[in-house]
């Protein structure tokens, strides 16, 4: 009885888990573009201000 109860309450959060996982995967991928369009930003304006002087 007592492990057939932990199980249920095992299953559920791991549930629960897989889809918080799943957006923490997303954040992640956004986080990694966002930086990477920010370091592009930098290199961009940079080259701009060599190219000017």
């Amino acid at each position: 009885m007592k492990k057939s109860k932990s199980k249920n309450k095992v299953n559920k959060p791991k549930k629960e888990l897989s889809y918080v996982e799943q957006l923490e995967q997303e954040n992640y991928q956004l986080r990694m573009e966002n930086d990477l369009l920010k370091k592009w930003h930098a290199l961009m304006k940079q080259w701009e201000k060599e190219g000017r002087h």
